[in-house]
């Protein structure tokens, strides 16, 4: 059974290893990025580091990203609006900023986390929406740690710049421009992540942003006692909770992923 299982996990990675196509959804693939991460979720546990499976994502994501062309994008290092909003991340994404941060002690960034996170966690999702705040992390306007930023900061490209800052800093009612591929490989990766999480019986909703990292940040443990199943992120907020696959397409294909 083990070697069966070991074969099966090979064709996976080989089919996602090189990034995927973001140009459709395929569920194959879909399929096939849940098993590999709940493979490197599993050496993850082990090590007691969030490492290993954040470096896989990040790694093929950005290969996978490489294959849309940016020609169009109004993105540019310098435009932050869209870092004004609330956004969330999922708890190993909160941790492996973490991790870095923790290294710099004493950082502006530092400081920058704990007072938004602190405030960031007294304000409602609707409130927050009305509140145009900085993200901790952004510096002159560009992202102190890009290399290391959550999925949702990766998939948040526009084709139009001034509708980003009627949107996000003038709290406007506009839609967002947004290539097909992006949303595509967003969904993909953040929903075969959220069922890699679900089938560990980890916590699986992403938390608000700033006041998750505050928490993360304010006690290296919590990334230890997160792998070992404990909700140590409750504290921060939560968009809408949701039990995690309950929509009848979503539950079909975390099934079917993890058959048997």
């Amino acid at each position: 059974m083990r070697h069966a299982y070991r074969k099966f996990l090979a064709v996976d990675l080989s089919r996602v290893s090189q990034g995927l196509d973001p140009h459709a959804f395929s569920e194959d693939s879909f399929l096939s990025l849940a098993r590999v991460l709940r493979d490197k979720l599993r050496i993850s546990v082990d090590r007691g580091s969030v490492t290993p499976l954040m470096h896989f994502i990040y790694e093929t994501f950005e290969k996978s990203s490489a294959r849309i062309s940016s020609g169009k994008l109004a993105c540019r290092k310098g435009c932050s609006h869209c870092c004004n909003i609330w956004t969330d991340a999922y708890a190993p994404e909160v941790f492996f900023v973490a991790k870095k941060l923790s290294r710099n002690d004493g950082s502006r960034e530092t400081s920058a986390v704990s007072s938004t996170g602190e405030f960031s966690a007294s304000v409602s999702f609707v409130q927050r929406e009305a509140l145009p705040i900085p993200c901790p992390l952004l510096v002159d306007n560009a992202c102190s740690i890009y290399a290391a930023r959550p999925l949702n900061c990766r998939t948040a490209v526009s084709l139009d710049e001034e509708a980003c800052k009627k949107a996000f800093i003038e709290s406007q009612e506009i839609e967002i421009p947004i290539p097909p591929a992006w949303g595509n490989l967003g969904q993909m990766y953040s929903m075969a992540l959220k069922a890699a999480l679900h089938h560990a019986n980890l916590a699986c909703e992403p938390y608000e942003w700033n006041s998750a990292l505050k928490l993360a940040m304010e006690d290296t443990e919590l990334e230890k006692l997160w792998l070992r199943g404990q909700n140590v992120l409750c504290g921060a907020p939560v968009a809408r909770p949701v039990e995690p696959f309950t929509h009848p397409f979503w539950r079909n294909l975390y099934d079917r992923a993890f058959a048997g």
